[in-house]
């Protein structure tokens, strides 16, 4: 894969969710990003000691299991994933996001500088690839990666990235 590409992937997530997120109401944004994270076979990893934010979906042991869970995944995915289920599922994925992610986002005073300066696409373009990396996505770009680096972003601009530091902030 050309260097670039990654580069052009990112600017078009960022890109995607700057001229979106004001249109898209929460509940869209949940509902798309639970879809995305059960459909890879992924749940939120809710353990705050883990430094992950996702982790395999219920029964899922690939490394010692690979047929039970391949065919759990596919009992998963063949059943439709309800809107109440992805939703449910996306809004613990936010719960331990904000909680996980603080440290990539508001410990980093080039990226607070560069909200303060309104430059949004830079400040995302800092934080999107550690973020990937903590999820355990960046090596997979696959479509499902874009809707989920999207929402993030989504609910993050709806929420104000300062406002979002100063809540977390106030809650440690």
């Amino acid at each position: 894969m050309p260097e670039n590409m990654g580069n052009v992937r990112l600017d078009k997530i960022i890109g995607d969710a700057l001229n979106n997120y004001d249109k898209v109401t929460e509940e869209d944004i949940y509902r798309n990003l639970g879809v995305a994270i059960i459909s890879m076979g992924l749940e939120p990893e809710t353990d705050s000691k883990s430094s992950y934010f996702l982790k395999p979906l219920g029964n899922m042991n690939v490394k010692y299991a690979p047929f039970t869970s391949m065919s759990f995944l596919i009992d998963t995915l063949s059943s439709e994933i309800g809107a109440d289920t992805a939703t449910k599922t996306a809004k613990v994925f936010w719960e331990v996001f904000k909680e996980k992610a603080t440290k990539y986002i508001c410990g980093d005073e080039g990226i607070m500088k560069l909200v303060e300066e309104a430059k949004l696409r830079e400040a995302l373009a800092v934080v999107v690839p550690p973020l990937l990396v903590a999820m355990g996505l960046s090596q997979v770009f696959i479509p499902v990666v874009a809707i989920i680096a999207v929402g993030l972003l989504m609910l993050l601009l709806k929420a104000g990235i300062d406002a979002f530091c100063d809540w977390q902030g106030a809650s440690n």
